[in-house]
């Protein structure tokens, strides 16, 4: 369909405006101006129409992608215009106003069917790219306060710095950069130190943060930490449990992703996990021919702390609260973790929450539970916290 991008703008802009073809007339450019808001008012209407229209949603995209494809090349081709004569400067800035209206209305009622992988306008671009550049400094700052891997803050602030500096700069990867700016700053202001890595990880898998260099980073992750545990019943559960994390892992929007043209990280890394656990597989039927069924999670039983007991220790809350009490006091090191499947399998095993059957808690859950703590889990530990606090002020006053 053509419109006033396709016709009327274009030729004033690529034709008239342009030195190298035509000399303007001050008359010329008074007419211009004064033609100006009637073909944002006649774009405003076509805009209306198509808000409002029967068409079916591929048809009307497809006319708002044309129409922001041709609005980006026309401001891409003013802003090159830096040497226009001194009488031509408020039809540029007319111009441009104009535009800059038309990509605002479709930017606010068509936001679902723009086409984000269309470049940027340039103009527009450095103005972002300073906004994420003053941002860098308050990233990197959080990364040193809570001692952040140095290879993870690297790949994370090299990855930002590389938009910041492009030229040309696809609209999904600058909005993407800018919430990930938004969230890593979040999260370094209510992180702790202890878990910093671990905080990161889970937020850059929730983001779709999938460039090359974030997966050799997190499968080097798994590699090292695997390497750590001698039990080949102990590698096999915390791959178990890995799988189980990645594969919940939620998934804020379905196109997020640092590169649309990469496959999500958690997929990636889920691949690399299920191969791990296939290697095991095969090293396990060459060291006992026998079949032996591999157990998902270490047998609770095993780690019984009396052989033959039944008993447990009744605990009120939930188990997304156990598993985040038992992470709270090992971050204050109150209780040494040593390996953590370990730790979170023998809990199981001697631990009753309300609500869990004759099974018991699964240790895997258990784990999977440590690792995503939801702000109604934080609630219920802060409230027995005081009300142990309490207790502690009541019996011990402190001496004044």
């Amino acid at each position: 369909m053509r419109t006033p991008t396709t016709t009327t703008l274009r030729d004033l802009i690529v034709n008239e405006m342009n030195v190298e073809k035509h000399t303007m007339t001050p008359e010329e450019i008074g007419l211009h101006c004064q033609t100006l808001p009637v073909i944002q008012e006649e774009m405003f209407k076509i805009l209306d129409f198509f808000r409002r229209s029967i068409f079916n949603r591929e048809m009307v995209r497809r006319q708002i992608h044309q129409i922001q494809t041709e609005c980006a090349g026309l401001i891409n081709a003013l802003d090159r215009y830096t040497n226009l004569p001194e009488l031509m400067q408020p039809l540029k800035t007319a111009v441009m106003k104009c535009l800059d209206e038309i990509s605002q209305k479709l930017d606010t009622d068509f936001e679902t069917y723009l086409n984000l992988d269309i470049r940027m306008p340039l103009i527009y671009l450095r103005g972002i790219q300073a906004e994420i550049q003053s941002d860098i400094a308050m990233v990197s700052a959080g990364f040193k306060k809570h001692g952040a891997d140095p290879k993870l803050q690297a790949i994370i602030l090299e990855s930002i710095t590389d938009v910041a500096k492009a030229i040309q700069v696809e609209n999904y990867r600058v909005r993407y950069v800018k919430s990930l700016q938004y969230s890593l700053i979040s999260l370094c202001n209510r992180a702790s130190n202890h878990e910093i890595n671990n905080d990161l990880c889970e937020l850059l898998l929730t983001l779709n943060y999938n460039p090359d260099a974030f997966v050799k980073y997190y499968r080097s992750r798994i590699t090292r930490e695997l390497s750590e545990i001698y039990e080949l019943k102990e590698q096999f559960n915390y791959l178990y449990l890995e799988e189980k994390m990645l594969d919940s892992h939620p998934m804020r929007k379905y196109k997020l992703a640092f590169d649309r043209s990469r496959k999500k990280a958690r997929e990636i890394l889920i691949l690399f996990v299920r191969a791990e656990l296939s290697y095991l597989q095969k090293r396990e039927s060459i060291l006992h021919p026998d079949p032996v069924t591999m157990p998902v999670v270490v047998n609770p039983v095993a780690y019984s702390p009396r052989p033959g007991s039944s008993y447990k220790i009744r605990f009120s809350l939930s188990v997304d609260a156990l598993a985040y009490l038992i992470r709270l006091m090992i971050q204050a090191k109150v209780i040494e973790s040593g390996v953590r499947t370990e730790l979170l399998s023998f809990i199981a095993g001697c631990v009753q929450t309300p609500g869990i059957g004759s099974n018991g808690i699964s240790p895997t859950s258990l784990g999977v539970k440590y690792k995503q703590v939801v702000q109604s889990t934080a609630n219920q530990i802060r409230a027995a916290l005081k009300r142990m606090l309490h207790i502690l002020d009541t019996e011990f006053p402190l001496e004044r």
